[in-house]
């Protein structure tokens, strides 16, 4: 399976550039997620891949060769667009063996060999029994499937999935996702694989690219992205309830931060004083995810602050409520479902600082990062 790399790569139409100055590098049968919101560039950068959109400037190589002048029928791509893009006259077999009997195909394939490629395909995806269904008859989950067979029928080089779960419910959602981690320990073709859902690029992807606007915003493993993203907007797409961000200064002497708009000190460890030290500034941006926030139904012998609850909910296994301090109103999370806090009561708060994240107030990137890299 080929390495993919993009040499500063740009796409654009008219004026909007779908695709930035693009480079990077995924490696051979690697399972990459592009993760952004709906104009980020993903379906851009699939099409620009599959030969179907032609970059303005730079280069796009399979294991270190240029294939730009390479039309699609040659690159040996399989592409699944979101909406399926299924023959409404075809049956699912006749759906699935398009790719096989096309006149572009190299190798001519028998009657009989085209019935196997589907049997083995369709037992895999548990759609064998519906061979002799039209695309009206299907579920969304069970059309979905279907595209996903049409694609990995051509055993292709690169497998390119836009948006694969976008349509189907959140049962059949789970489902099929559990479904792409058999697919990729399988098949380890070299896939690329784009979705606005985070749960899904942090479960199927071995690496993470998050866009925005046709520009990189990062690239990492799931446990890079979820802990350390590169900057504020990074994490406030990366995670559910989003991340709580607010304006802080910190005074080091004093060894705590401060909150003007909740009124809140926090006090700062000696590992985490280091680390804003050698950065050189007191005002930044903190975030926390809401599952670090430490809840509490009475004061307790931590640095607590004392907040109002809001509004509280229940949802999956964890209880998510709103604690306001002040002017400063934050979101907290507990799997502690005992945890008898109602709208409009009072509740403590507390602040593990290992668990801060801190950003220049600017320029909005991790500071962590920016002194590991430097």
């Amino acid at each position: 399976m080929p390495r993919i790399s993009l040499e500063n790569v740009t796409k654009k139409f008219d004026e909007v550039v779908a695709i930035n100055n693009m480079s990077l590098e995924i490696e051979d049968g690697e399972f990459f997620v592009i993760l952004g919101p709906s104009g980020a560039g993903k379906t851009t950068f699939l099409k620009v891949i599959a030969g179907l959109e032609i970059p303005e400037i730079g280069n796009i190589l399979f294991d270190g060769k240029i294939i730009n002048d390479i039309d699609t029928a040659n690159r040996d791509v399989a592409l699944t667009f979101e909406n399926y893009s299924l023959y409404p006259h075809f049956t699912v077999f006749n759906n699935i063996a398009t790719p096989l009997k096309s006149p572009m195909k190299k190798k001519k394939y028998t009657a009989e060999q085209i019935k196997e490629k589907i049997e083995t395909v369709t037992k895999m995806l548990n759609i064998n029994h519906l061979l002799d269904r039209l695309p009206a008859e299907l579920s969304g989950g069970q059309k979905q499937r279907v595209a996903l067979g049409r694609a990995l029928v051509k055993e292709p080089q690169v497998l390119l999935l836009d948006e694969p779960l976008a349509h189907v419910d959140a049962k059949i959602r789970n489902q099929l996702r559990t479904e792409f981690h058999f697919l990729k320990e399988k098949f380890r073709t070299t896939t690329i694989y784009t979705t606005h859902d985070y749960k899904e690029a942090i479960s199927l992807g071995d690496r993470i690219m998050v866009l925005n606007e046709g520009k990189i915003e990062q690239i990492g493993v799931p446990e890079e992205i979820y802990n350390f993203p590169k900057n504020t907007w990074v994490a406030q797409r990366v995670g559910w309830p989003e991340i709580n961000l607010f304006e802080c200064t910190v005074d080091i002497d004093n060894s705590r931060l401060y909150s003007p708009a909740g009124d809140i000190y926090c006090n700062l460890s000696r590992s985490v004083l280091d680390n804003l030290k050698s950065y050189e500034k007191s005002d930044y941006m903190v975030g926390v995810r809401p599952q670090y926030l430490n809840i509490y139904e009475k004061p307790t012998s931590e640095r607590t602050e004392k907040a109002i609850c809001g509004w509280v909910e229940v949802l999956d296994n964890q209880l998510v409520c709103s604690a306001k301090v002040n002017h400063l109103e934050l979101i907290a999370t507990t799997h502690n479902l005992d945890f008898s806090i109602k709208d409009n009561q009072e509740l403590w708060i507390g602040f593990n600082d290992k668990r801060l994240m801190f950003f220049d107030k600017e320029t909005k990137n991790n500071i962590s990062l920016k002194n590991s890299e430097g």
